[in-house]
């Protein structure tokens, strides 16, 4: 799994400024003026930082006489290892399968919070009391409460 779009994505997203301009994009489509006040910066930086996120497919512009306009882009239209490789940092980078098995969906551990136990009385040596699962509900149980 490699692709020059996901390199373009996760180097467009490794710069300061660029983050800038898409959190103040997050709000909505702004024109490069807007983000020139926003960000405090010279028009023609802000212009090659926006042509780097347009690069990446992160963004898209739409041109009106002088005024350009710039908006998020969904993830959809990304680039499919860039894509994919965000799916495996959801993921929290899962092992990869043996050749020829097939890829289980990945899903969540389902982990019950610790219950801690009650104490021992105090002729017990100090140490922590260990701690243990709660207890699993049947479904009915769960829906009446």
């Amino acid at each position: 799994m490699s692709g020059d779009g996901a390199v373009r994505l996760f180097q467009a997203l490794g710069d300061a400024t660029r983050l800038e301009l898409l959190r103040h994009l997050r709000r909505g489509e702004r024109t490069v003026g807007e983000l020139v006040d926003a960000l405090r910066c010279p028009q023609p930086k802000v212009s090659r930082h926006l042509k780097v996120l347009k690069e990446a497919g992160l963004v898209s512009d739409r041109r009106n006489g002088r005024h350009v306009t710039y908006a998020l882009t969904g993830r959809r239209s990304w680039d499919p290892a860039a894509r994919e490789w965000l799916a495996l940092l959801d993921a929290g980078f899962p092992p990869e399968p043996a050749p020829g098995t097939r890829r289980a969906a990945v899903r969540e551990p389902r982990s019950a919070a610790p219950v801690p136990v009650a104490s021992p009385p105090a002729a017990a040596p100090s140490r922590p009391a260990p701690l243990r699962p709660a207890p699993r509900r049947r479904d009915m149980e769960t829906h009446l409460l």
